[in-house]
């Protein structure tokens, strides 16, 4: 029976990837050398492909901290706004 391997986060899988991208190897080689299979391997790197995830590793599967901002206005319990500044001049917010 195949031992199982172990679950890994996009963050480590970003980490993988940009790995890949540095070893001058075939997907399949990478894989073999390092015990990944090759089709999560490959899933993953569509994923981040589809998402322009960059070798720059200042950004590419960096988790951010949100910090909660006191608010001046008066707010209501049933009230929910969070708004996220996703760099390079995008915003995103959501509010219920």
């Amino acid at each position: 029976m195949p031992t199982r391997r172990p679950r890994r986060s996009a963050v480590q899988w970003a980490e993988i990837i940009t790995h890949y991208r540095r070893s001058n190897l075939s997907a399949k080689r990478y894989c073999d050398q390092h015990d990944y299979s090759l089709a999560t391997f490959r899933k993953w790197q569509t994923r981040f492909s589809r998402h322009n995830v960059t070798d720059d590793t200042s950004s590419s599967g960096r988790l951010v901290e949100l910090v909660a901002a006191k608010s001046t206005e008066p707010t209501l319990s049933h009230t929910l706004l969070i708004e996220l500044d996703l760099g390079s001049g995008m915003h995103l917010k959501i509010s219920r």
